[in-house]
């Protein structure tokens, strides 16, 4: 008797087939287009019409809304994130939204919000690292670099605290 460590792939053979293993698949998550799209043309026995078709009915009922799966990113990030708006952006491109949608969320005016949640994660920075801000500029600005924080938001949210 030969043990299996893995559980084989269950081939997907029917409309119904495809069209429930996509709606468990969204019992769990949100999933972008692109996402189910990507899943479904890893199953040889689906032709490309199948997939659309079932994509289409997926997209009437309501299942898959990119609009809606973004949103639900930018509040994610509004929420439990002090990572730049460029993390939004980054995270919208792996899921492969359309670029209509992320165009709009590089155009949503997030200046201010960004500078506070800066702010907020330079104090916190500086203070676990025990850093003087005026002695590590360059430190902080990189580290801010790496949290998807542009220079001009980074450049002021220093400045403010130096005026503080």
């Amino acid at each position: 008797m030969r043990m299996r460590f893995y559980k084989t792939k269950k081939s997907l053979t029917t409309k119904n087939d495809a069209y429930a293993a996509c709606l468990r698949k969204l019992n769990y998550r949100d999933y972008s287009y692109q996402e189910l799209k990507c899943f479904l043309e890893e199953q040889p026995e689906l032709s490309d019409e199948f997939i659309a078709d079932t994509l289409l009915i997926l997209e009437n009922n309501g299942y898959i809304n990119d609009r809606r799966f973004a949103h639900s990113l930018y509040n994610g990030w509004l929420d439990n994130s002090l990572k730049g708006k460029y993390h939004l952006i980054n995270k919208l491109h792996k899921y492969k939204i359309n670029d209509d949608i992320i165009n709009d969320y590089i155009n949503t005016d997030t200046d201010e919000l960004e500078i506070n949640r800066a702010i907020v994660l330079i104090k916190k920075y500086i203070q676990s690292r025990d850093l003087d801000i005026y002695e590590n500029k360059a430190k902080i600005f990189n580290y801010l670099k790496n949290q998807y924080y542009m220079p001009n938001i980074i450049f002021k949210a220093i400045e403010h605290l130096i005026n503080k």
